[in-house]
């Protein structure tokens, strides 16, 4: 076993304790308050030869010290040489307190992990196959307040936190690949259920890491031999290597885990294998070896896995008869289905070595039996059937994947797997990856086929897949536990997805686009909760729930996004049909839809809400909606009239929406307010004056026309060069004031162009120009008639230039009978400075304190 030590030497004469568990107090006197610490790096065995996993590519070790708290002393960070498995680690440690010191060794050059944070060491991308580089060792120490009193020594031993899979081939085999044309020159590896980000402080897998797919790219064998003792007799036996792979399979102590290996090679002349060649539920652990040999090249029936003991005992042994695997070509109907009918215990992977076309291939779903349906992305125009012959418990199982299905046939299902009568039901435990579905243009199937039909199915598994120009993608019916759909996309269709009294189903990671529902379910039964989760959906009923007689729940989770083509995003209805709202008589609960309108609402005089451009301007456009959300985080694009008195506002102050383009209020749009929306410019924003075909000198984001208009908690943003406004005010009537408080402006652009009418509070202005002289607000002027009110107050500059707050400097109009109120605001430039002297004040008032004359 191979293992490297740490120890912690305070003087060399002292004898060091035996293990991190021990703590024995030296009685070391120390003239301070802290004290001197030595970590010396060894192993048992000095150095050895060298050999592959023998830990001699080790030469740099991170040594980092945490306080009582977690939290990582950063000047104490070191990374220490490691020559001839040596290396010593110096610290000054304060007396009496608790720490806990992590260690990582590593090899420098192989540059395989992110090490800013030894309690994030993170698998970097884009790694090659075959690196013994990325070895790596790790262990925590932890040092109580006793020990620190005086030097103390401590050895601590550090363990590999990956599991070795190696992939080898004997003599004889090599010789049968050599004769065949084959020599390997490189391979590729891509395992299942693997982690990528390891804590060195605790010793552990990330807890917010997620066991995934892992690709480790094409790369050059190993030279050096794969040493095994396959047949336990004492001797290692040699191998030449196919791969060499270290992965982060679990924590420290935990037991073996399953993972599914892919194997690429690629010959000395080019070649490759295709199709690929995949292990099923291997065991890995943590610091053990796992050894895949046997006939992997000209043989790929047989293999026999071994872990053997480099790292720990006792040894696994996977019994070939227990993971048998059979391997079948075919090219026709008859042949596929002769291959499924013959599939034998174990694994049988049944390959296409060709487009197949027929009609019907039944899949009768046996005990002990896993049959592996690999198209190779060959077409297949016909339709397959599962059952489990009636026996809901015989465990087998069956996967289609990377299989093209094309039909031409009306209303047919791709795949079945329903009640076919004659003691042929119950299927179970499928899977569907990695396949295309889609029905021939012009032929009776479009709008009409479905990929994927089941009933009474327990554990259907399907991602990675697509559906285009079909009736819809999936329809499930009285279906228990276990349904899920992950990343799929479902485009040109009819419908979506249906889930008929289907207990707990999900679906995630996906994208349907369809004229009909997006997602249906049914409420007449009690079948548990739908959850949709990080989805986009684009249907005239994105989520439906229909015959809502029972109860039924619904939970959007991340981030979903959902365009309706009527009001509603959501609906529960009490008919049968999804498009047609009765009220429930059922309960429902929806959870996540702040966002979205749902039928019924809570409420008769609930918010509409807004998601889109298109659904913005129809509630505009409706006269009966009086207060208009805007949905989390949603970006509505384009240009929009406020015609009438509304209220826009975002539905989640945090995740505000944002309008990106233009608004246009009018005179009827009187008394409208916009609450913590941002606004964003675009080519629209550009766009001038509309209302009257008079001509505004500067195009704005927001105009208004002669209306009282106010805005509250608003962000107001541009990157375009000066000559944009934020909003342009034109009005003067007695009633019509421009009120903006608790609002940001950022950017090159002018803030407010206005009349004067206004008030200005309680906001910030980070806005610049690289020509002339900016003011938070731009007046010009009020005529010499109607109310005239200017307030601007308690108010920031956040910019390092210096703005005015207010500038009076338009000539056109004159400047008289104002009611000036200008005070408190901070690093603006006074409004005296930024007045025309040519302006005339006639009868204007003051507030007393105004920052102006």
């Amino acid at each position: 076993m191979k293992k490297l030590f740490f120890s912690l030497l305070a003087i060399t004469s002292l004898l060091f304790a035996a293990s991190c568990s021990q703590e024995e107090i030296l009685e070391v006197p120390v003239a301070d308050g802290f004290v001197n610490a030595t970590f010396t790096i060894g192993t048992a065995d000095g150095i050895g030869t060298r050999a592959i996993g023998d830990g001699t590519t080790v030469d740099k070790v991170a040594c980092a010290v945490y306080d009582a708290d977690g939290v990582e002393l950063a000047e104490l960070r070191k990374y220490e040489n490691v020559v001839n498995k040596t290396a010593t680690y110096e610290v000054r440690l304060a007396k009496g307190q608790n720490y806990r010191v992590a260690f990582f060794a590593y090899y420098e050059a192989a540059d395989a992990y992110e090490l800013q944070d030894l309690k994030n060491i993170v698998v970097k991308d884009g790694q090659l196959s075959n690196v013994e580089g990325r070895d790596a060792f790790t262990a925590y120490c932890d040092v109580n307040t006793g020990e620190t009193m005086n030097a103390l020594e401590k050895n601590v031993t550090l363990y590999r936190p990956f599991a070795q899979l190696n992939l080898g081939i004997d003599e004889t085999e090599f010789e049968d690949a050599r004769k065949a044309g084959i020599i390997v020159a490189k391979s590729k590896i891509v395992v299942s259920n693997a982690y990528n980000a390891f804590n060195a402080y605790n010793d552990a897998v990330v807890t917010t890491d997620v066991a995934e797919e892992m690709v480790f790219d094409l790369n050059k064998i190993p030279t050096e031999k794969l040493l095994v003792d396959a047949d336990n007799d004492g001797t290692a036996e040699q191998y030449t290597y196919l791969a060499l792979n270290y992965l982060l399979v679990g924590d420290k102590g935990t037991e073996k885990s399953l993972t599914d290996v892919e194997f690429i090679w690629e010959g000395t002349e080019g070649e490759t294998n295709n199709p690929t060649t995949t292990f099923l539920n291997i065991p890995v652990q943590r610091n053990y070896r796992t050894n895949i040999l046997g006939k992997l090249l000209t043989n790929p029936a047989k293999f026999n896995i071994v872990i053997d003991e480099e790292f720990e005992t006792p040894d696994y042994i996977v019994d070939e008869n227990e993971n048998t695997t059979h391997y079948k070509n075919v090219s026709s109907l008859d042949e596929l289905q002769a291959a499924i009918n013959n599939a034998a215990n174990g694994t049988t992977f049944i390959q296409f070595l060709n487009d197949i076309q027929g009609d019907q291939v039944w899949v009768a779903q046996k005990k002990d039996v896993n049959i592996v349906i690999d198209g190779c992305s060959y077409k297949f125009n016909g339709q397959f059937k599962v059952h489990s012959n009636s026996n809901r418990n015989n465990d087998g199982k069956v996967t289609f994947k990377d299989i093209n299905f094309e039909t031409s046939a009306e209303g047919l299902s791709c795949i079945e797997a329903l009640d076919f009568g004659n003691a042929k039901r119950y299927s179970q435990n499928i899977s569907v990856e990695n396949c295309n579905f889609a029905a021939v243009a012009g032929s009776a199937a479009e709008q009409t086929a479905v990929a994927v039909k089941v009933n009474a199915t327990q554990n259907l598994n399907i991602k990675n897949c697509s559906a285009t120009n079909m009736h819809s993608f999936m329809q499930a019916q009285s279906c228990d536990a276990n349904i899920v759909v992950d990343n799929v996309t479902v485009t040109e269709c009819k419908n979506g997805i249906s889930f008929g009294n289907t207990a707990s189903p999900s679906i995630s990671n996906s994208t349907i686009s369809s004229t009909g529902y997006g997602i249906r379910a049914d409420g007449d039964a009690s079948r548990g909760e739908l959850v949709i989760k990080d989805t986009k959906i684009t249907a005239n009923l994105p989520i439906a729930v229909r015959k809502m007689k029972t109860s039924y729940e619904v939970a959007l989770e991340g981030q979903n996004e959902l365009t309706a083509g009527q009001t509603y995003e959501i609906i529960f209805t009490n008919s049968s049909e999804e498009s047609e709202l009765v009220a429930p008589t059922g309960t429902f609960t929806i959870t996540g839809a702040d966002s979205y309108n749902v039928y019924p609402a809570a409420t008769e005089d609930q918010p509409k809400i807004a998601n889109t451009a298109a659904k913005f301007k129809e509630f505009l456009a409706d006269n009966t909606v009086a207060e208009i959300l805007l949905g989390e985080d949603a970006v509505i694009e384009g240009t929009f009239a406020v015609n009438r008195q509304v209220a826009i506002k975002s539905v989640n102050d945090e995740k505000m929406a944002t309008i990106k383009g233009r608004v246009n209020v009018s005179s009827q749009g009187t008394g409208s307010s916009f609450e913590n929306i941002k606004f964003d410019i675009n080519a629209d924003s550009k766009v001038k004056n509309s209302f009257t075909g008079t001509n505004y000198k500067y195009p704005a984001i927001v105009v208004i026309y002669a209306a009282a208009t106010s805005f509250e908690g608003c962000e107001f943003k541009t990157d375009i060069a000066t000559g944009i406004c934020g909003i342009n005010y034109g009005s003067h009537a007695e009633g019509k004031v421009l009120k903006v408080n608790n609002c940001t402006f950022k950017g090159s652009f002018y803030a407010i162009r206005s009349r004067t009418l206004f008030s200005i509070t309680n906001s910030d202005f980070d806005i610049y120009t690289d020509q002339g002289t900016l003011a938070a607000v731009w007046t010009w002027g009020n005529g010499n008639s109607g109310a005239n009110s200017v307030t601007f107050t308690n108010n920031t500059n956040m910019n390092a230039n210096k703005i005015y707050g207010v500038q009076l400097t338009s000539t056109t109009f004159a400047y008289d009978n104002i009611a000036i109120n200008v005070q408190k605001n901070t690093d603006f430039l006074k409004l005296s400075e930024g007045v025309n002297s040519d302006c005339n004040f006639t009868g204007c008032t003051f507030a007393t304190g105004s920052e102006l004359f």
